[in-house]
């Protein structure tokens, strides 16, 4: 990666964090190839249906997605960016369908 690509890749970065993205919206797919697969991420995850909410925190848990509930429909979540990658691969389409959507967290903060 040249030295002009990591800049744009971090200012990326940069601009995506603390803002809410639909779970399969291009800005989020730019933010996991700019980060190592190996990385551990956290996004908070907006589920608006509460009937579904217990289906969408089972398949984030099976895609090996650590969940911290914080109140009705809204979760932390924690995974490396390889997992939350291939969540999005496979799943990306039908959590955008159900208007799940996902803010990433400056490492460090919650």
């Amino acid at each position: 990666m040249s030295s002009l690509d990591k800049i744009i890749a971090e200012n990326m970065v940069c601009a995506t964090i603390n803002a809410v993205h639909d779970a399969a919206s291009p800005t989020i797919r730019a933010f996991l190839a700019a980060h190592q697969q190996d990385r551990s991420l956290t996004f908070h995850i907006s589920i608006p249906s509460t009937d579904a909410e217990g289906c969408y925190a089972r398949m984030l848990g099976s895609a090996g997605v650590t969940l911290s509930r914080t109140s009705i429909g809204r979760f932390i979540g924690t995974a490396t960016c390889g997992n939350w990658t291939k969540l999005l691969i496979d799943h990306g389409e039908l959590l955008e369908r159900q208007s799940i959507a996902l803010c990433p967290v400056r490492p460090g903060c919650s």
